[in-house]
């Protein structure tokens, strides 16, 4: 049996941030990242190299299925994200690698992803005190 989405629209008026996704689980998907988009990354202890490659990619937001930050190790990334301007969201909900697919119009508000105004994942935002 199919199943159809349907897709709506997001209103003018919408708080927080609306963009595209675009799923990015090795390596040679970062090259196809586009301006503006929304990058989903598994990228543990974000460095400042995997940082700047997704500013050189100008995204809008990354969501993170894994800790950017550990504690274990310095590390410059999520800084180099967070002075840029790019929203920066650890993601604590699970099978975020399920819920969105490439090409999905999302919504980012205050740490939770929504899609067609259905919450479809959750997380921390990281910003430059944490």
């Amino acid at each position: 049996m199919v199943t159809w989405r349907r897709k709506t629209v997001m209103p003018p008026d919408a708080a927080g941030l609306i963009g595209t996704v675009r799923l990015a689980r090795r390596d040679d998907d970062f090259a196809e990242l586009a301006e503006g988009e929304i990058a989903v990354v598994e990228l543990p202890d974000l460095d400042a190299q995997q940082a700047q490659t997704l500013l050189d990619r100008r995204v809008a937001a990354v969501l993170n299925a894994a800790r950017s930050t550990s504690g274990r190790a310095p590390n410059t990334g999520p800084q180099l994200l967070s002075k840029a301007g790019v929203v920066l969201i650890d993601i604590t909900s699970e099978d975020v690698w399920a819920r969105l697919r490439n090409g999905d119009l999302v919504r980012i508000d205050g740490g939770q992803v929504f899609r067609d105004e259905v919450p479809v994942a959750s997380g921390i935002e990281l910003d430059e005190q944490r």
